[in-house]
């Protein structure tokens, strides 16, 4: 068994957008199931082995394989919502309330740096 970690790029912001994860060996048995946090997850699985993969989150789904490598110990996936041409100059920030724990800010206009 070898320690691995299974990172999905463009999700996961503390506890908000995360993907829920199945992986399957190549007899369809369920090896693991649950939430990545902070976009990433963790699993032990067998070395050598294919796995089946099934990722989803809100409205986007991922399926796929993977071989587990004795050299590798990182895979990275990418969900079809964080490659659409929309999203190539977008950058999403979480922003949270100074004297509340947990509390988004949803409304409200972030200035980077002014005009010339």
């Amino acid at each position: 068994m070898k320690r691995i970690k299974i990172i999905f790029s463009g999700v996961g912001c503390s506890s908000r957008y995360q993907v829920f994860v199945k992986i399957y060996d190549v007899n369809n048995i369920l090896v693991f199931s649950g939430y990545t946090h902070k976009g990433f997850i963790i699993a032990e699985l067998e070395v050598g082995e294919v796995y089946s993969i099934i990722a989803t989150s809100y409205n986007d789904k991922l399926s796929g394989s993977f071989y587990l490598s004795k050299n590798k110990d990182k895979y990275y996936f990418v969900l079809p919502s964080s490659i659409h041409e929309d999203n190539l100059n977008t950058i999403t920030f979480l922003l949270t309330d100074y004297n509340y724990d947990n509390l988004p800010i949803e409304r409200g206009e972030l200035i980077l740096w002014q005009e010339l």
